[in-house]
């Protein structure tokens, strides 16, 4: 038996370590895309357009949340000894029947926005671009359940393929139409929105068939809306955190304005994606040594909080030196530079301070700690809103740097503080 199972261990860590360069490889070159794309697209669409655009991305992101976490907990239910085969047919049932009462209930909700507020910021009365946002996301919700299901079983190197090739068909749809059509800010929608739904057909083709009528069932879609109710507030309040600025800042300053500041922010976070290739690898491996192996939790935590934080700070101290250099490669006016740096460090000192307690939340979450992280979530987001109120309109930039900051700083204090005081209750 013990040759059997160094064997299987053998086979694991291989597997593991395949998995981790097909994340590091994948997230690169999506990186790469990204970084020339959007270079692109702030000297086609404009600063005044991309504000359009990044608002309605920020939208759609916020729109995620309807995810309700079910990724996440899929993953972690996929990896217990008791799971159901169906598992992945009812998950994305549900999933199914949410996004779409989420796109009915959006709709709804702009209507009355338009209906009772004449004096809307115009930003939030373009429906047109509302319907190509609430269309993109419905294909990608989809789309990234079955991304999920590849990650679950640990086929991120197909996984991997896929996202980078359909990444790159998106953003060469999207610069044919700027270039042949128009450089309105709908293109951008109307560039991704195919290549989206044919990679949903392809990814239907290569996954289990699901009938709606026949996996969706009232009383299995609330049970797993009950399983998942307590993570999915806590995602959702933590998507609206990392989004509030791109959502309230665009009713305080101009559309020009803030596309400078969206376009720093995405730059910024562009450095939150050196972490997904860690943490793509470990999460179902994670699961898999708390729920079955029973290996202590805290050792893996500190482990991979300090892979993430170490991994991060590289190139995000090489951003900060260079910071005015990237900004000005994608066409940050001269007027806003300064405010412009000062908000891109606020947002790499945060995205380092969040590789430090991503470790800590991916534990969290696989122990179902849920009201710890809304408690987390709930503080930090009244925190940036308090700050965006009081600073927005006058100092937007050095508003957005400060919450950025703060957000991260409660999220990892939180974090330590509750499994520190854990401990301390411990029975010695």
């Amino acid at each position: 038996m013990e040759p059997r199972k160094t064997k299987i261990s053998q086979t694991n860590h291989i597997r593991q370590i395949k998995n981790l360069i097909a994340n590091f490889v994948g997230t690169g070159l999506v990186g790469v895309i990204n970084i020339f794309s959007l270079s692109l697209y702030v000297r086609y669409f404009g600063m005044g357009h991309w504000g359009y655009v990044s608002t309605y991305i920020a939208i759609m992101n916020v729109m995620m949340m309807l995810d309700l976490g079910i990724s996440q907990i899929y993953i972690s239910e996929f990896h217990k000894e008791d799971a159901e085969k169906d598992l992945f047919a009812r998950f994305q049932s549900t999933l199914v029947a949410i996004a779409s009462l989420g796109c009915i209930l959006a709709v709804g909700i702009f209507v009355l926005m338009n209906a009772m507020h004449s004096g809307l910021p115009v930003v939030y009365g373009k429906f047109d671009l509302l319907f190509l946002a609430l269309a993109l996301f419905a294909v990608n919700i989809i789309n990234n359940f079955y991304y999920t299901n590849l990650v679950a079983q640990e086929r991120q190197v197909e996984q991997n393929i896929r996202l980078v090739s359909f990444m790159f068909l998106k953003n060469v749809a999207v610069i044919i139409l700027i270039n042949s059509v128009s450089n309105a800010p709908e293109t951008y929608f109307c560039g991704f929105l195919p290549v989206s739904l044919f990679e949903l057909w392809l990814n239907s083709k290569t996954a289990p068939t699901m009938d709606f009528r026949r996996s969706f069932r009232m009383n299995t879609f609330m049970r797993i809306i009950k399983k998942c109710s307590g993570l999915s507030l806590a995602i959702g309040v933590g998507i609206l955190v990392f989004n509030l600025d791109r959502l309230v800042l665009p009713s305080m300053i101009s559309p020009q304005a803030f596309g400078v500041y969206a376009i720093v922010v995405t730059i910024g976070l562009y450095a939150l994606q050196l972490q997904y290739p860690i943490i793509k690898a470990i999460l179902p491996f994670t699961a898999r040594s708390i729920h079955i192996d029973g290996r202590d939790p805290t050792k893996l935590m500190l482990l991979q909080s300090f892979l993430l934080f170490t991994f991060t700070l590289l190139p995000i101290l090489l951003g900060g030196i260079f910071a005015k250099e990237i900004l000005k490669f994608y066409s940050v006016p001269a007027p806003l530079l300064e405010q412009a740096s000062f908000l891109f460090d606020g947002v790499l000192i945060a995205v380092l301070i969040n590789a430090a307690y991503n470790g800590i939340y991916l534990r969290l979450m696989i122990e179902g700690k849920d009201k710890v992280i809304i408690l987390i979530n709930v503080t930090a987001l009244l925190v940036a809103l308090i700050i965006f109120l009081r600073l927005g309109s006058a100092l937007p930039f050095l508003a957005g740097a400060v919450a950025w900051v703060s957000v991260s700083a409660i999220q990892l204090a939180g974090g330590c503080v509750f499994y520190i005081s854990m401990r301390n209750r411990v029975p010695k």
